[in-house]
């Protein structure tokens, strides 16, 4: 059995409402798990400051790499992602996403590295599909698969 590139987790506030973002997403997490172990761990919404140190606990642990999710971060193309991915010293990657009061100034700063989807505000549901997908199209560019062609 190959060993998985890495491990990477997706730690979210609140659930996935919308039952056809949660089909794609878990279309996606199952083609990742041909390379990577990835998981996706919910978290209650509570309060935005709550939220960011239990995101911060969990995103912190052994010796995970943990990002967080913020229009404040480095925008990245696909090819970009996937070499940043390859340059991370852990192979233990702790991906954060805030819930609708968005991430705590806390949680952005116990992250090794911020990472932008885009300018523009999401949705916590989509945000996370539009993460795993390229978690995926990464994943795909790094194997030299067709999917991201």
């Amino acid at each position: 059995m190959p060993v998985p590139l890495f491990t990477i987790n997706l730690i979210a506030v609140g659930k996935i409402k919308d039952k056809a973002l949660a089909e794609k997403i878990n279309d996606f997490t199952a083609r990742i798990q041909f390379d990577a172990k990835f998981t996706i761990q919910e978290i209650k919404d509570t309060d935005k400051e709550s939220e960011g140190i239990r995101l911060s606990e969990l995103a912190n642990t052994g010796n995970a790499f943990p990002i967080a999710l913020s229009e404040e971060g480095r925008e990245f193309s696909s090819e970009e992602f996937a070499k940043f991915l390859q340059t991370i010293p852990s192979r233990t990657i702790n991906f954060c996403i805030g819930g609708h009061h968005g991430l705590s100034d806390h949680a952005k700063r116990s992250s090794k590295a911020l990472v932008s989807l885009s300018k523009m505000t999401f949705t916590h549901d989509m945000a996370s599909l539009l993460l795993v997908e390229q978690i995926y199209r990464a994943v795909s560019i790094i194997k030299n698969r067709n999917y991201h062609r």
